[in-house]
């Protein structure tokens, strides 16, 4: 069996019938094979909380919008299983306490349809009810319900009084229901008409499985294309969940979780609120504070170009150098917080249906990035997804099969070609 870190210490602390150096020299010798195969430990790994799903946060563009009297049922779709769970609900951008009456967990079954008996009350230092005060966010009490890898959970939520909506994803990666009263805990839902919240998800901002040992996270972080613009909706095909299916069948025990927001930019803040605060502000919330990040993969930067004179003309006018200055400095700032760093190319979007957002000029400032992105030695790795996802014809388009049809977001095939040009061997 040998001799283990207990009795390291144990022999350490009796008197040496033997010269000291030559006691030491024996310990040593003999626990150095134990030592080494210690697994190494990463920086921000939680041994009891690893995230399984995530989402970042925005306001939404509207401000006034609240439910009443009604049960939110939101799908997540879940990276690493488990048997234990930790719900986080985010009153981030709200200037209100935020109450809610009731949390249930559940296995999804189809639809808005949960397994039946899996539904498990979530608690709050052991309530039922909770309240988040303005700008922050809550983590339940453990929840003990079995699940794998890969499935789906279904998250209700019931709010009895007027609740303000503050604090929101605008993509929906997965569905959300509604219905009238307090069903929280049903398998059915009598499905209500959608309120006047838009195709977002509410308050939901991470789903932890607590494990015994951790799990060393990935951070994607980018904009729609990495949120999933283009995939079918509850489709679970962004190239954030491939790349996680990919890991898992290579037997790579990683998480993977997204951090992209829909029109989000680099350097500045989003022209709507639902476009989110610039990268290099939330990169600290975003990447950084994830428990158990050891990478991030940064897909960030076409909207710096592309929105340029289309929502606010003539004042996010940038250069090349800035945005290349800007992705410097997220790379620097993940090394110095012990995190490896990894770039994409930015993506081809000529001929893109959205009016004003290409010309010829916005194509050379991404031109002279990307020459800047495969030449730099700031990142640990570049994934070429231009390459991946151009037409060889019309090297400043989207290959067809690619394209989802707006010239600009990548499709379902688009999504894998971009999970397939990640190197795999960056994580092992």
């Amino acid at each position: 069996m040998g001799i283990t870190l207990q009795s390291f210490r144990t022999l350490s602390q009796q008197p040496s019938k033997w010269p000291s150096r030559l006691a030491w020299a024996f310990v040593l010798v003999a626990v150095a094979p134990t030592l080494l195969a210690l697994p190494a430990q990463c920086k921000g790994c939680d041994s009891s909380s690893v995230a399984s799903w995530r989402e970042s946060l925005t306001p939404p563009d509207e401000k006034g919008a609240a439910i009443e009297n009604r049960t939110i049922r939101q799908i997540v779709h879940l990276g690493p299983g488990g048997n234990a769970w930790r719900i986080r609900l985010s009153n981030a951008y709200g200037d209100k306490p935020l109450h809610f009456d009731r949390v249930v967990l559940a296995k999804r079954a189809a639809g808005s349809a949960t397994v039946d008996g899996s539904a498990r009350p979530v608690t709050f230092e052991g309530r039922q009810d909770v309240t988040i005060p303005p700008g922050a966010e809550v983590l339940s009490d453990t929840v003990t319900l079995p699940a794998a890898s890969q499935t789906d959970l279904a998250i209700s939520i019931y709010v009895a009084k007027s609740t303000p909506i503050t604090t929101v994803h605008a993509r929906q990666r997965n569905a959300i229901y509604f219905a009238v009263g307090d069903v929280a805990d049903k398998n059915t839902l009598n499905e209500a008409p959608r309120p006047e919240t838009g195709e977002r998800t509410l308050w939901l901002s991470g789903v932890d499985v607590v494990s015994t040992s951790a799990v060393p996270t990935i951070v994607v972080f980018g904009d729609s294309i990495s949120d999933g613009s283009g995939t079918p909706a509850d489709g679970n095909a962004s190239w954030p969940d491939v790349l996680y299916g990919r890991l898992v069948n290579a037997n790579m025990k990683r998480a993977v979780i997204n951090g992209g927001i829909a029109g989000n930019r680099l350097l500045r803040a989003g022209a709507a609120p639902r476009f989110g605060g610039a990268g290099v502000t939330r990169f600290e919330r975003d990447v950084l504070a994830q428990p158990g990040a050891t990478a991030v993969i940064v897909q960030l930067g076409i909207n710096d170009i592309g929105l340029v004179d289309l929502t606010d003309p003539g004042d996010d006018l940038v250069s090349a150098r800035e945005i290349e200055d800007g992705l410097a400095q997220l790379a620097k700032r993940a090394h110095a917080n012990g995190l490896k760093a990894y770039i994409t190319t930015l993506t081809p979007f000529a001929v893109t249906t959205i009016e004003g957002y290409y010309s010829d000029g916005k194509e050379a400032t991404r031109q002279a990035v990307n020459a800047w992105i495969r030449h730099q030695d700031l990142f640990d790795g570049v994934a070429d997804i231009d390459m991946a996802l151009r037409d060889p014809a019309h090297p400043t388009q989207l290959l067809p099969a690619n394209d989802s049809g707006d010239h600009l977001h990548p499709n379902a095939q688009g999504a894998k070609a971009i999970a397939n040009a990640i190197p795999l061997s960056w994580f092992r």
